[in-house]
């Protein structure tokens, strides 16, 4: 399938904040030293696709007038799973010691909805090899604000879904990666889906034997530092190499890094490679007349980085790339032309 870019055009309605649906604790939790890297205070943005699966001529069905507004069903599924993970109903803020905490005050999750007026997910590709600048559209980026005190603080989760005219949506959901890892958001949206379909929530709330539910960060990082001759001259298959051996010793560095704290430092250029394939976040997630057909990420300023390569299972609708790999590329503007010539080059070979 070739790249593709097309207009998008979105009717977007006002704010409105999703709180939980029953009282829950108030308190302020402190986040843990992997919470409060650095590189992990920001929103990470993901587009999921849903495709609709009633045939048009049939609008009248009980199941398409369910449908009509999957935003109401999104909203109501939300409020009632934040009841078990109340903490991202909150505000996340920065203490005077520096570390981020989260606080546990219920005011609700930024909810945007929209409707696009222009076009279909079909001539959109359902997302998949089209230009990234339209998930963009589909996120709902919420900068940080500043309180009545000047203190500044951040939502912890936004949402926002866009309903097209064939039926299908998209769920934008923005997640702090503070708060959760891959695995945690994905747990999280899950249980969302499963609240959606009229399921009762088999998730609990935070766990620090991390029996099931719980979803803080428990992440572990390779690294490799590579002069740039180094990656010019070596082979590829030597700087796998390295990567294999990083990962064998990345346990035991991160142990140290966890009493010690982190002190990311350093010049020269860095670009963070991520591996979403085993998250399931296409796994199980229908509901009603929807089927998930792709999820995409979003880039807006992911781990705080404009160099970054993530690896995903590929869109459901390209049988094509059935067991491959779909991998995102984000570089500066000025390093993109001449990249996507050198990748349309390796399609000729």
């Amino acid at each position: 399938m070739a790249y593709h870019k097309a207009p998008l055009e979105l009717v977007v309605k006002q704010v409105v904040f999703i709180k939980p649906s029953k009282p829950t604790p108030s308190s302020v939790l402190s986040l843990s030293t992997l919470d409060n890297r650095p590189d992990l205070n920001s929103l990470c943005h993901t587009v999921h696709v849903y495709r609709s699966l009633i045939n048009e001529s049939e609008p009248s069905s009980p199941i398409a007038q369910i449908q009509q507004d999957p935003a109401h069903v999104i909203k109501e599924a939300l409020a009632k799973a934040m009841i078990y993970y109340y903490p991202l109903a909150g505000r996340l803020v920065k203490h005077t010691d520096g570390k981020l905490r989260v606080n546990c005050s219920a005011d609700g999750v930024p909810f945007l909805e929209a409707n696009a007026t222009n076009c279909h997910l079909s001539s959109l590709h359902y997302l998949d090899n089209t230009d990234m600048e339209i998930a963009k559209h589909l996120v709902f980026d919420l900068p940080s604000h500043v309180d009545e005190n000047g203190h500044y603080y951040q939502y912890p989760l936004v949402f926002k879904v866009t309903k097209f005219p064939c039926g299908g949506f998209t769920i934008g959901m923005g997640l702090s990666h503070a708060v959760c890892d891959g695995t945690g958001a994905s747990q999280f949206f899950r249980a969302i889906i499963e609240i959606a379909r009229g399921e009762r929530a088999r998730r609990h709330l935070l766990d620090s034997n991390l029996l099931e539910g719980y979803y803080g960060n428990v992440i572990v990082d390779a690294d490799v530092i590579l002069t740039v001759r180094e990656l010019n001259e070596k082979r590829l298959s030597h700087v796998v190499r390295l990567f294999r051996e990083s990962m064998k010793v990345a346990l035991c560095d991160m142990c140290g890094m966890v009493q010690e704290g982190f002190n990311i430092e350093g010049i020269g250029a860095c670009t963070t490679i991520s591996d979403w394939r085993h998250l399931d976040f296409m796994e199980n997630v229908d509901f009603g007349c929807n089927e998930v057909v792709n999820m995409v990420p979003s880039p807006c300023d992911m781990f705080g980085s404009v160099d970054i390569c993530i690896f995903l299972p590929p869109c459901i609708l390209d049988h094509s790339m059935k067991g491959g790999v779909r991998i995102f590329i984000s570089l500066p503007s000025a390093a993109m032309p001449k990249f996507r010539e050198e990748m349309e080059v390796l399609n000729h070979i």
